[in-house]
């Protein structure tokens, strides 16, 4: 009778993989758990005290794992990014690259992974231990580059006073940066690169958190684009750009590159692009018309041109 059911869970199993579309996100494994956090803030929001600091624990590390071999349990991981929590319920929005990891082999090709797993590491606030926690993918938008994803598990976090909430209670607060020349942070996981290094267990507890400084150099009306002087790493893209009072003004999105003398790419030092505030709250409200869902988010000091804006 076992061998029976372990034969039948095996064709199920195939039958669902080929359903499936070689979508890993639909393929549900266990069911969500509740989980109970304490966040140790770093002081009274409310008294103004160390904002900066605290709106930077928005910002989480993710791991893409994709299908391109068996010799991990879970995969190989194939990508390291970073993603922001917009709201409470558990939104993380980050750049096309955590939904869809590339994978470079030693001979230098490229190869695209099509059954994705998302994995996010909270900050160190939390007291998660660098826990793995589940991701689901909710939208991939090449065009955009943009990517946007949902806690799997249910959090209820506890802070300092001992009172417990559902949700997160840090996240973006969005704000436009209309002014070049004013300073901004980059936020982001700093890991660097470990792609088929160590395995997928161990691989939270080598992520840190890296901020940079540097000023707004330029804003693109054109396409919503903002070039900041801030250094990032490839493990960045997805994280955030604040100014000086924690708003986000912008997603890393890219380091610039440049041909050298023979002719080859290289990276420009200091210089980075970001997706500006409109077309990610564009972005937002494009997904939400689309799969008939509220995604709720906090914006200041900001316009639309569609009077669009919501708050939490």
């Amino acid at each position: 009778m076992k061998l029976f059911r372990s034969f039948l869970a095996a064709i199920l199993s195939f039958i669902l993989l080929l359903l499936g579309g070689c979508s890993a996100f639909v393929l549900r494994t266990e069911l969500p758990v509740k989980v109970h956090l304490q966040y140790n803030s770093a002081g009274d929001v409310s008294q103004g005290t160390d904002i900066f600091t605290r709106r930077q624990d928005a910002v989480v590390s993710l791991v893409s794992i994709g299908s391109f071999s068996a010799e991990m349990e879970f995969g190989t991981i194939v990508n390291v990014t970073s993603g922001v929590i917009i709201n409470r319920e558990g939104y993380v929005l980050s750049t096309e690259f955590a939904a869809r990891p590339t994978y470079v082999d030693e001979n230098g090709e490229t190869y695209t992974g099509t059954w994705t797993a998302v994995y996010a590491v909270l900050p160190e606030a939390y007291g998660a231990n660098n826990a793995l926690y589940r991701l689901e993918i909710v939208n991939l938008d090449e065009e955009s580059g943009l990517s946007l994803f949902l806690f799997y598990d249910q959090f209820y976090i506890s802070e300092n006073d001992g009172a417990e909430v559902e949700g997160f209670p840090i996240v973006a607060e969005f704000a436009s940066a209309d002014v070049p020349g004013q300073s901004c942070f980059a936020i982001g996981n700093a890991v660097g690169n470990v792609i088929n290094e160590v395995q997928f267990r161990y691989i939270a507890e080598y992520f840190y958190r890296s901020v940079t400084s540097g000023i707004v150099a330029f804003v693109d009306d054109v396409d919503d684009s903002l070039f900041i002087t801030a250094a990032v790493s490839p493990e960045m893209y997805g994280g955030a750009i604040l100014d000086q009072n924690g708003y986000m003004i912008g997603l890393i999105s890219e380091k610039l590159q440049q041909v050298d003398e023979g002719g080859n790419w290289t990276f420009t030092e200091n210089a980075t692009r970001g997706i500006g505030v409109k077309s990610l709250l564009d972005y937002l409200e494009k997904v939400s018309a689309k799969l008939q869902i509220p995604i709720p988010y906090t914006c200041l000091l900001y316009t639309s041109p569609s009077p669009r804006d919501r708050s939490l």
